[in-house]
């Protein structure tokens, strides 16, 4: 009983409305929690009984009716802290652990409402999710997209947060049609009439948005495409003069070559010649 009344209870709490332990709570917390009979019939608690009462809901940070959501779900979703996992996939070391398509499954059964997916192009025509130039496995991107839609509203009808890290270049086509295929009416493709995307305008809301799942990719804005463009066509423009001014010095040399080679020639014949002029004299 001093235990619990000097070790675990909050001394902030209300006496009249939390009240200390006494003798009788106390043996009726022995009794639940002590799996040894004869202990708890003695009052006694053996380590295994007070670990199963150390873990139990009568040890819980949060007071039971706190677990009710009670908070006003109707800001935009940018104004909630929002239960997210990284590198959902991976099972162990980032470096060199084992990704796995049912993490995702037990993120979301957990209560997880942002996941993550590293996607890259597959060796076989199949984009895959992986730690990118590491030793780490990988998993089927499609696979995974079927985990997501299988587990995604179980315990939350809150929305999902598809967190893209997009390194695919030939088979972004596939993505997109996996979600769309997969996610089918769960995803969200356009904007609320309500909620445009517009610079200032609010983002809709976790009530507006529940069972929608989410996609949060990274897109280039139009001026870093054309500049990026442009680099590109200078860079080539370079090139392609480098090898003009190669060409036209290959060519002077060779000319110039030749024309040695033809002076020489010219030389040798007219030494020659005069040799011969010179014997029949």
């Amino acid at each position: 009983m001093a235990f619990l009344n000097g070790e675990q209870r909050d001394p902030r709490l209300n006496e009249i409305l939390y009240p200390p332990c006494d003798a009788a709570r106390t043996k009726d917390l022995v009794r639940t929690y002590e799996p040894n009979k004869e202990f708890a019939d003695k009052g006694h608690i053996s380590p295994d009984g007070l670990l199963r009462y150390l873990l139990s809901v009568e040890n819980d940070v949060l007071m039971a009716e706190k677990y009710d959501l009670h908070d006003d779900m109707d800001q935009p979703l940018c104004h909630y802290f929002i239960n997210s996992s990284h590198n959902t996939y991976l099972v162990g070391h980032q470096l060199t652990g084992r990704a796995s398509v049912e993490i995702y499954r037990q993120c979301l059964l957990a209560g997880c409402r942002c996941v993550e997916l590293d996607c890259w192009d597959g060796s076989d025509d199949e984009p895959i999710i992986t730690h990118g130039f590491t030793m780490c496995t990988e998993v089927k991107f499609r696979e995974v997209m079927e985990a997501i839609a299988e587990s995604a509203f179980k315990t939350s009808d809150y929305p999902i947060v598809l967190s893209f890290e997009n390194h695919c270049v030939k088979q972004q086509d596939k993505l997109a049609r996996y979600c769309r295929e997969i996610l089918a009416d769960s995803l969200l493709v356009d904007p609320f009439d309500s909620h445009p995307l517009e610079p200032g305008a609010p983002l809709p809301s976790p009530n507006l948005l529940k069972r929608k799942i989410l996609i949060k990719n990274k897109k280039k804005h139009i001026n870093m495409a054309v500049n990026e463009i442009q680099k590109l066509r200078e860079l080539h423009r370079a090139k392609d003069e480098e090898l003009a001014r190669r060409q036209d010095e290959t060519q002077r040399e060779l000319a110039r070559q030749r024309e040695e080679y033809e002076r020489r020639l010219t030389d040798e014949l007219k030494q020659k010649c005069d040799k011969l002029e010179h014997e029949f004299q």
